[in-house]
């Protein structure tokens, strides 16, 4: 199942003991293009602290309740490492992280999650069993960050960066909403992601290596949240045959 990640902000958090906060942000991996962390403001139980929720611990969005299931205890939370609020998260601190939750590294392995395409992969796999690196870029980015980034093809602007449509298993998003504004009669369209050619922090801007028409002829977003099987089949079908 797709869904629109952008849908999740301000769910209420649900853990195995109690509510926890709400969803404020997610980082992900513009290498990959998998999420790699929810980013949650705790409530007044924990004086509103930053959190980080990896994918691993995460359930399936109820969206009829608007909750999403964290599969950890209230004290577990509590005790994780706390990272700097508004502040880059190294790859030191996600060392920490995942060695007091015992998790598997997602970024040793040569897949998506480790050795795997799902981040339940790594979910019992502790970390003296793994071997480490010394990598020190992630690649992590904030999707509050680079939602609205200008995107270019071709040398010319075409939108602005709406969404990611992202896959409830592995959390990872095939395609990247754009919104066409006053260009396109359909505003909002669909594009793989694989499209993306680079993000520039310094111009606001993502960069995809196809042609403006290629954009133009893309399909439309109907919903985000989440999308029919038809749809998901529509967009496949219609990025395969366009790739054939």
């Amino acid at each position: 199942m797709l869904f629109g990640i952008d849908e999740l902000k301000g769910m209420k958090l649900s853990a195995l003991d109690g509510e926890i906060g709400k969803c404020m942000d997610f980082l992900f991996d513009d290498e990959h293009w998998a999420i790699r962390y929810m980013d949650a403001r705790a409530g007044s139980w924990l004086t509103g602290r930053r959190v980080l929720i990896s994918p691993i611990s995460l359930g399936g969005p109820d969206w009829d309740a608007g909750q999403l299931p964290v599969r950890l205890s209230r004290e577990q939370i509590k005790d994780s490492p706390a990272p700097a609020q508004d502040q880059p998260v190294s790859r030191d601190f996600e060392r920490s992280f995942f060695k007091f939750y015992g998790y598997g590294y997602y970024w040793m392995g040569g897949a998506t999650w480790g050795a795997g395409l799902l981040p339940s992969e790594l979910e019992n796999r502790y970390l003296a069993e793994t071997v480490d690196d010394d990598s020190k870029d992630n690649h992590l980015r904030s999707l509050q960050e680079v939602t609205h980034y200008k995107v270019m093809a071709g040398g010319e602007k075409v939108g602005r960066l709406d969404n990611l449509l992202v896959d409830a298993a592995s959390w990872t998003a095939p395609y990247v909403v754009v919104d066409t504004g006053n260009w396109l009669a359909h505003e909002r369209v669909v594009l793989p992601s694989r499209w993306v050619g680079d993000i520039s922090w310094a111009k606001r801007e993502v960069v995809l290596q196809v042609a403006s028409q290629q954009v133009e002829a893309a399909p439309a977003l109907r919903s985000a949240a989440p999308l029919s099987r038809d749809d998901e089949s529509r967009y496949q079908n219609y990025f395969d045959s366009a790739a054939a």
